[in-house]
């Protein structure tokens, strides 16, 4: 059985995903972040400035809610991309 660590009222099953996300959250953090885990050459290519959060919180058609990995917009060869830059992606199929 899983040992669950308590968080206020609410428990908590991954207590190191929550700082991640809330670290990664953070621009100037996700900016050192791809800087050290991605090429140089790719991240020549990655206009920092351009960097923006993207809202990751989505409402299937059942209602049920789903928090996908931290994802910013992003300009990559002066084209409007996204970076996914966490660890857990949410099954997109539940999204159609």
């Amino acid at each position: 059985m899983k040992k669950r660590h308590k968080q206020g009222n609410k428990k908590v099953r991954q207590p190191h995903e929550n700082y991640i996300r809330s670290a990664l959250s953070d621009i100037e953090m996700a900016k050192s972040f791809i800087k050290a885990h991605l090429p140089a050459e790719i991240v020549s290519r990655i206009d920092m400035h351009s960097l923006q959060l993207l809202n990751t919180n989505f409402v299937t058609k059942a209602m049920k809610k789903l928090q996908s990995d931290i994802v910013y917009s992003c300009s990559i060869d002066d084209k409007k991309s996204m970076c996914c830059i966490a660890s857990n992606m949410c099954d997109t199929r539940a999204l159609i």
